[in-house]
This record gives structure tokens, sequence and C-alpha cells, in this order.
């Protein structure tokens, strides 16, 4: 696997037409939801669920931790 190609368990043709600017950010390695550039060995080397979750949205660290830790 290398960083921009999308996991296969991702539905790319959904992705592709209901959120195309989050698709084309995943596939050139970047944040679905920041822009930020992914180096994901790094980003999630000691984050096994984290990682799901990158692999399922396309989001960073950062931005999964604004996501799931902030009060509704």
């Amino acid at each position: 696997r290398t960083v921009g190609i999308i996991d296969p368990e991702m539905n790319k043709e959904i992705i592709k037409t209901l959120f195309p600017e989050q698709y084309e950010r995943i596939e050139e390695g970047k944040c679905a939801t920041c822009a930020k550039e992914i180096d994901w060995e790094l980003e999630f080397e000691d984050d096994d669920l984290g990682m799901r979750e990158f692999l399922i949205s396309g989001t960073c660290r950062s931005c999964q931790d604004k996501i799931f830790n902030e009060p509704i």
C-alpha cells in the first residue's frame, strides 16, 4: 500500500460521487477533512483504531480527535 491510494475496503464510487473533493484529497495522500499531507505509517504507527478509521474516512489523527473527542 502507498500513501494516496484509497484502501480497497472503502467504496470508491460512493465516496467519489458524494464527496469528490475529499476523494481527491485522499488520492493525493491528504486528510479528507483538513487537507494536511499524511504519512499514514508515522501518523498511525501506534494507533490501530485510528488507522482503521483512516482507512474508512481518510481523516488524519488530529481531525479524528476533533471529531470523536468533542462533546456533542
